[in-house]
């Protein structure tokens, strides 16, 4: 009995101990001049990809910040994926930056659109764009379409103010479809989207995953000691 109890203390240290390492997966982004950083690819199935991202610009234009690029293949993210013998068969349906611009076959004008408003009221959006983008969160979201693909960036910036941006484009993704992100001076963190904790009036703040996992270790653990008391006893 004395090697359950042991077996089910590793199991507890173990499950402690990797949840947070599961919850922690994550990349870095720095970019300085154009085309010089990317993530790797992310791809987008019938259900959509939503991941969280912490942005900040070193930058005074629009432009500097992340960019979003579709493609029909995966890429890693250690080279530039357009270089022969980087990503076989790689090509881009679209590319969308997020101050509503974007270039590529599927770009349309007028396909972009945000809800930035003119905060300080100066007659300039952009300001208050860059304002929200030197320091924000994104929960960004990509989805198939009928006709092509979605990109939706939920923006909550460390100034308190906040858009939505949302991008279309309309394409064939039969032959895949993933999204990899570059950027013009700029540094972001991606992540899976992990959801706010639910908060209700009489229990408070919903108890983090790892807090669950380890009551079911603590459970474990004793069962396995009130098993190895009783063998004790006889």
């Amino acid at each position: 009995m004395k090697k359950i109890l042991v077996i089910a203390l590793a199991a507890l240290m173990l499950a402690v101990m990797a949840v947070p390492a599961f919850a922690a997966e994550s990349e870095e982004v720095v970019c300085g001049g154009w085309w010089g950083a990317w993530s790797q690819a992310y791809e987008i199935t019938d259900e959509a990809l939503v991941l969280d991202i912490h942005h900040t610009s070193q930058g005074t234009d629009n432009w500097d910040g992340i960019v979003a690029v579709f493609s029909n293949v995966y890429t890693d993210g250690t080279s530039a994926p357009n270089e022969a013998g980087a990503a076989d068969g790689y090509a881009e349906y679209v590319v969308f930056r997020a101050d509503s611009y974007g270039w590529g076959n599927a770009y349309v004008a007028g396909s972009c659109t945000a809800t930035t408003v003119d905060a300080n009221e100066d007659g300039d959006v952009w300001d208050d764009f860059r304002g929200i983008m030197a320091d924000c969160d994104i929960v960004a979201t990509f989805e198939k379409t009928e006709t092509g693909l979605k990109l939706t960036y939920d923006v909550t910036g460390a100034n308190g103010a906040s858009f939505v941006y949302t991008a279309t484009a309309d394409c064939d993704t039969s032959a895949g479809l993933y999204v990899f992100f570059t950027g013009e001076e700029c540094t972001y963190t991606i992540a899976p989207h992990v959801e706010a904790p639910v908060e209700t009036p009489d229990q408070g703040t919903t108890d983090a995953p790892q807090t669950g996992v380890a009551t079911i270790a603590l459970a474990v653990v004793a069962i396995a000691s009130g098993a190895y008391i009783v063998s004790k006893k006889h």
